[in-house]
């Protein structure tokens, strides 16, 4: 080998060298900094932050994966658990809109100007609502399961309800679904609330 080559392999052999030693002297560094309190508490979080948002991200988007399959399923539901979700006590304005009838207010529960409760099928979509005269719906709800959601809003709610619904139907089958969804329903005792 002639003596340049030599040089030249004796070169990169001393470069390669040098690198090692900064990345190995990086190394060592790098593990006594670990074991400093405050950098061990920032790598915790670190990892809980990157955990916590690695789990949300895929709980979102197991809830998108449901919400998707079940709208492209939905029409074919025919047989449902009978699970009904509340979505409010209404009254109808004076006031009519020529395309649309006369328009609804929403009200208090046990409104004595009330004149319809308005309940969905938990499996059903909300366009298929079921507007219950304000006579049959101790009938309704007394031979029925109903959810009372816990917040004004309501549709908001139900499909909450919903997607969880699916996805727990999904993972852990129908009945345990059913006892979990039931769970979550707000009881209310209405005859003890006081009237307007």
């Amino acid at each position: 080998m002639k003596e340049e080559m030599l040089e030249k392999i004796k070169r990169d052999y001393l470069k390669l060298e040098e690198e090692y030693q900064t990345k190995n002297s990086k190394m060592t560094r790098l593990k006594e900094l670990e074991q400093h309190p405050l950098i061990q508490e920032y790598l915790t979080l670190q990892q809980d932050l990157e955990k916590n948002t690695l789990q949300k991200a895929t709980e979102e988007h197991c809830l998108d994966f449901v919400s998707e399959a079940y709208a492209m399923n939905s029409h074919h539901i025919k047989e449902t658990n009978s699970i009904f979700v509340y979505l409010g006590t209404y009254k109808n304005n004076e006031s009519r809109d020529i395309l649309r009838g006369p328009e609804s207010t929403r009200v208090k529960y046990n409104d004595p100007e009330a004149e319809y409760r308005v309940y969905v099928d938990l499996e059903k979509q909300s366009h298929d609502a079921l507007e219950i005269p304000l006579q049959n719906c101790a009938f309704f709800e007394q031979t029925h399961r109903i959810i009372f959601p816990k917040s004004y809003n309501t549709v908001r709610e139900f499909f909450n309800l919903q997607n969880t619904f699916l996805l727990d139907a999904i993972e852990l089958g129908q009945e345990e679904a059913i006892e979990r969804v039931l769970a979550k329903s707000k009881k209310i005792d209405f005859k003890k609330m006081p009237r307007k």
